[in-house]
């Protein structure tokens, strides 16, 4: 994925820097950054546990949270919607493909994207069963 450079930037100890309006490489190209909002520290904390006990990175486990409610629904199982809550945007690691993905499943559903997510998260946390506990309804 390429994007335009501005030609002209005005840096942190304003000074100008000019750039010769090339096209720049994302570094980490299939994997983008992009950002969630909606979902809860405690959500965050205990998907990041579940994905180190599993072995997983983080950016893995998300994805793998995405491809098996994909395969739920595809398979016609019924999906509780969870509500996104009130909390600040985390930013996260996510193959493109995924991310378009999420963005077509919200639209198909009618949901924004961080109720696919916080969904996605919580259904596999509970498919995983980290350290025994079962009962997620408090997050």
């Amino acid at each position: 994925m390429d994007g335009d450079v501005a030609l002209v930037s005005i840096c942190g100890n304003n000074e100008r820097v000019i750039t010769r309006r090339t096209k720049m490489a994302q570094d980490r190209w299939p994997h983008k950054t992009t950002s969630v909002s909606g979902i809860g520290a405690e959500t965050w904390s205990l998907f990041k546990t579940t994905a180190t006990l599993k072995g997983l990175n983080y950016r893995e486990a998300m994805e793998r949270a995405i491809a098996e409610l994909k395969a739920d629904i595809r398979s016609g199982k019924q999906i509780a919607w969870e509500p996104s809550r009130s909390a600040p945007s985390r930013p996260i690691k996510i193959h493109e493909a995924t991310q378009r993905e999420v963005q077509e499943l919200s639209s198909k559903i009618g949901y924004r994207q961080n109720v696919v997510f916080i969904t996605a998260m919580l259904r596999w946390i509970k498919n995983q069963k980290p350290l025994g506990r079962t009962d997620i309804g408090s997050l």
